[in-house]
């Protein structure tokens, strides 16, 4: 009996360290399958915000061009990174918050205590971060907009290099005694040429003394600015009906059904649909613009 007895005994004490190893093992693969993964999350947290930040240096840092081709390379680089570099990262961020979740959620159903992340990889943080990049994302694409916009306009109601000096050349042709002034007779020459219409002495009198420095006439930049005004495209209702003057062959506000013909034939059926016709079968070209653009 005090064989079997011992026999027992020494059976029990193994079973006990067995069970105890068991629990120990289990306690501590626990705790390293957790750790793993709270590193793990770290890990990602960290490339995340890294990433943020190699993001807002680039938005802060890019230039939007002074050319139109760079203004369109900077929003081709917004473009590709909206489509195809931001969604991964957003797809990783909430990745990352599962993975948190998952953490917190099998410590609590094990009874240990919630996972605090070190201090700036939070989820507050990474919340916050993600925010500020989005803030920044708006102003560089709404800058980035407004850089190729004003530059197209730019591009489209601009006078060119070549303009300019035809202008000079053109002016210094009409200047015959080279005072550096285009009296009345020199002004009206050099607009003549270009096919500027008036309607009598007086439109003409009224735009010459406009654009008049002094008693000697129309200096170089004045007339520089009046051609760069006659041929920039401001698309203003006072140039419109301008362009529409000229084509009347200096008529303030009407124009005839024969001189529209120099329209293709769906805009002059638009303008002749749409404009106020006069007592002598013209139409008004001046209320047919203003109504298309708001009162300056």
């Amino acid at each position: 009996m005090t064989y079997v007895s011992e026999f027992f005994h020494a059976f029990a004490t193994d079973d006990l360290k067995e069970q105890a190893l068991r629990r120990a093992n289990k306690f501590l693969s626990f705790a390293r399958a957790i750790e793993e993964r709270q590193n793990e999350y770290v890990v990602r947290a960290t490339a995340f915000l890294e990433w943020i930040d190699d993001s807002l240096n680039k938005f802060t840092d890019l230039e939007f061009g002074t050319t139109l081709e760079e203004a369109k390379e900077a929003l081709t680089y917004f473009r590709d990174y909206v489509v195809t570099q931001k969604p991964p990262q957003l797809g990783e961020f909430f990745d990352i918050m599962a993975l948190l979740a998952e953490i917190q959620t099998e410590l609590k159903i094990n009874n240990r205590p919630a996972y605090v992340p070190p201090q700036g990889l939070t989820p507050v943080d990474l919340d916050a971060a993600l925010q500020g990049l989005d803030k920044i994302e708006e102003a560089y694409a709404t800058a980035a907009r407004a850089n190729r916009f004003q530059y197209v306009n730019k591009i489209e109601s601009g006078i060119s290099d070549e303009q300019l000096a035809e202008f000079k050349n053109s002016f210094n042709h009409f200047d015959s005694n080279s005072n550096g002034f285009l009296n009345a007779v020199e002004f009206r020459a050099a607009l003549m040429v270009v096919n500027v219409p008036f309607r009598d002495d007086a439109a003409f009198n009224k735009v010459y003394q406009k654009n008049s420095a002094n008693e000697e006439g129309v200096s170089l930049d004045g007339y520089i600015q009046f051609m760069t005004h006659l041929a920039a495209d401001k698309d203003t209702a006072e140039q419109v009906k301008e362009s529409f003057q000229t084509l009347a062959g200096g008529h303030m506000d009407h124009i005839t059904e024969a001189q529209l013909s120099v329209f293709a034939p769906d805009d002059r059926d638009f303008i002749i649909q749409h404009a106020e016709q006069n007592q002598d079968g013209s139409y008004n070209f001046a209320a047919f613009v203003d109504a298309r653009y708001h009162a300056e």
